[in-house]
């Protein structure tokens, strides 16, 4: 059994690598002629071999065929690489009373210890509260919750509905949220994840946070500690 592990890792890691080198080129090229033909759009994340590109709408279809083409043409090979492209339309807005219940399902759905209806209400009132909600094709397909304070942002929550993950929607959350941050002349911005969360320590790294501290026992359900990530503005 041991050694027909062996095998398949042998002959799987040549693929996988070469996989990974293949996206890295797409990744340069698409990032390159987006900056060369002036546009908009904007190459925000890479997900193993997905391209998350942002773009506003009259830019999309522009846009489509520069990462086709890229992703396509990035390494000649005896085979044809083939990419196809989801024109998602993703867009963010704060939260009003209309959407306190698509919150607290994204909370059910996400956490194990999830905010109420009347928590998430009374929100509305905070204002130091700032909630941004995601759509994608006018569904809600996630929300980012955080607190303004004196020149400090803390971010409480973030929640991506599972079929609408890897698709952007908390880079994009995170990034309206930063922009925000900015515009309030914001000194930092910091949240809380679990130590056990790679990918999402992953992502805000990627986003620029850097890990500062760990709060001991700060989740529940089941107990574990929090890694404190900051990004200084």
């Amino acid at each position: 059994m041991l050694r027909a592990f062996g095998e398949r890792v042998a002959r799987n890691m040549p693929i996988q690598g070469t996989a990974a080198d293949i996206i890295k080129i797409a990744m340069i090229r698409v990032y390159t002629r987006l900056k060369e033909e002036n546009l908009n759009a904007r190459l925000i994340l890479q997900i193993h071999d997905e391209l998350i590109v942002e773009a506003p709408e009259n830019e999309k279809t522009k846009a489509e065929l520069i990462v086709k083409e890229e992703m396509e043409n990035a390494c000649k090979m005896k085979v044809l690489l083939k990419s196809d492209a989801h024109d998602d339309v993703l867009s963010f807005h704060s939260m009003t009373d209309k959407d306190v219940m698509s919150v607290y399902e994204l909370e059910r759905e996400c956490f194990s210890v999830p905010w109420s209806i009347k928590s998430i209400s009374e929100e509305l009132q905070n204002a130091n509260a700032r909630f941004l909600l995601a759509e994608i094709n006018g569904e809600t397909a996630g929300y980012v919750g955080s607190y303004f304070v004196s020149g400090e942002v803390y971010i409480t929550n973030v929640a991506v509905k599972n079929k609408h993950r890897r698709k952007g929607v908390a880079v994009g959350l995170l990034s309206e949220l930063i922009d925000l941050a900015k515009e309030a002349e914001s000194e930092f911005v910091s949240l809380e994840v679990r130590c056990s969360n790679t990918p999402a320590i992953s992502l805000y790294g990627k986003l620029g946070f850097g890990k500062i501290g760990i709060r001991k026992s700060f989740y529940e359900n089941p107990r574990e500690d929090a890694l404190i990530m900051t990004k200084y503005l």
